[in-house]
């Protein structure tokens, strides 16, 4: 388990620097975060879980017009996420690791398949990382015939 030197100094705050702290608190945080991802078994549920406490703002980022997508340092710079900020802070976060650079990292727009016509039309978001569908919006992650019995991809970037 990642010993949490990301989080608030605070004993009693348990907010992520990563979110919550200056810019040069959050990169220092969010570099002890990669790194503790490196050698941990659950990395890609503490990413997911990380990313479920960043708080959302209203940013201009949509998930079809890559130009909109800020670089990874920019992200952490202006510290604002809608929730396709926030799955590209999930794909930055493991993408700029030694340990997943190489591997298969899939953005993915989605709909539930067993919601009704008008639930459909609330998109959820996913990382594809290794056959693992880390779902943000129910921070599931699930096998990939877990993930087609539930999801219908409307639109997916392959291996960026």
């Amino acid at each position: 388990m990642i010993k949490p030197p990301y989080f608030s100094k605070s004993r009693h705050n348990h907010k992520p620097l990563i979110f919550h702290g200056d810019y040069t608190e959050r990169l220092t945080a969010w570099r002890e975060f990669r790194e503790g991802l490196e050698t941990e078994p659950t990395a890609l549920q503490l990413t997911l879980q990380l990313y479920q406490q960043c708080p959302l703002t209203h940013t201009k980022t949509n998930f079809f017009d890559r130009s909109t997508w800020p670089q990874a340092w920019n992200l952490i710079e202006k510290n604002d996420y809608n929730t396709v900020d926030r799955l590209l802070g999930m794909w930055y976060t493991l993408r700029l690791t030694d340990r997943f650079v190489q591997d298969e990292i899939d953005l993915i727009q989605c709909v539930d398949k067993n919601s009704n016509q008008l639930e459909k039309t609330n998109p959820y978001h996913a990382l594809a990382v290794n056959h693992q569908y880390l779902v943000l919006e129910n921070s599931a992650i699930l096998h990939q015939k877990e993930f087609d019995n539930h999801f219908i991809s409307q639109y997916t970037y392959f291996n960026l």
